[in-house]
């Protein structure tokens, strides 16, 4: 009588050595393993497995999920994608959209998508790497560096301070009207947008109030020169 086959309204029920192995019944059907606590279940729900009460696995309605130790630890499949979730928290997603790693929290993350990667930490964008330009970001997203095909932009709080690109420097103050510039022929100063020294390969000019007023300095000597009159 250990081992039988029970056939009733309900369906049937398999044992052997007097413990449950298998049910058929209306509601579906029970495959147990070496105890009544690890089981596998197929009802209208879907397919559960279960191993010493613990639930390891669900394949419902399209969506697989795969548990940990415990419902807290688990990954997701379904028509959309896949999802890792450990403690309760979502560390990883592989979607239609893109790849999303996240760190100790849900506003800390990279994402890979069409768009490019971004890191975020703690809600705030700190670099993004898209169609070729790389912009890596301060203390807010009016600070920033920025690099493209044109080169480097250095911007602080919506101010630019800085570019180098094709080999020219140029080193801003509170506007683009006051600059250093730096090239191949040497380093220009302006100030007001007005030139007010160079220091070029073919010497160093100093300017007062305007272009026409200065005192250069060459392999000729020195010359000084007031509103176009060389004094």
């Amino acid at each position: 009588t250990n081992d039988r086959v029970v056939i009733n309204a309900d369906g049937m029920a398999i044992y052997t050595a007097n413990v449950l192995k298998a049910s058929a019944y209306d509601a579906g059907f029970t495959a147990y393993g070496d105890n009544l606590t690890t089981y596998t279940t197929m009802n209208s729900s879907g397919l559960t497995i279960v191993d010493n009460s613990v639930t390891t696995g669900t394949f419902t309605d399209g969506t697989v999920t795969l548990y940990g130790a415990s419902s807290s630890d688990k990954v997701v499949i379904n028509n959309t994608g896949m999802t890792v979730t450990s403690g309760g928290v979502t560390r990883l997603t592989a979607l239609d959209a893109g790849i999303t790693a996240y760190g100790d929290n849900a506003t800390t993350y990279t994402s890979v998508t069409s768009a490019g990667l971004t890191i975020v930490d703690n809600s705030f964008t700190q670099g993004t790497f898209s169609g070729g330009v790389v912009t890596l970001y301060g203390d807010n997203a009016t600070t920033y560096s920025r690099i493209n095909s044109s080169g480097m932009t250095i911007v602080d709080n919506s101010v630019t301070t800085g570019t180098f690109t094709s080999g020219t420097v140029t080193l801003y103050g509170a506007s683009s009207n006051d600059r250093v510039v730096i090239n191949a022929d040497g380093m220009a100063i302006y100030t007001a947008n007005v030139l007010k020294a160079s220091a070029y390969d073919a010497g160093f000019t100093a300017y007062g109030d305007n272009a026409t007023t200065y005192t250069s300095m060459t392999s000729g000597g020195m010359t000084i020169v007031d509103n176009s009159v060389t004094t």
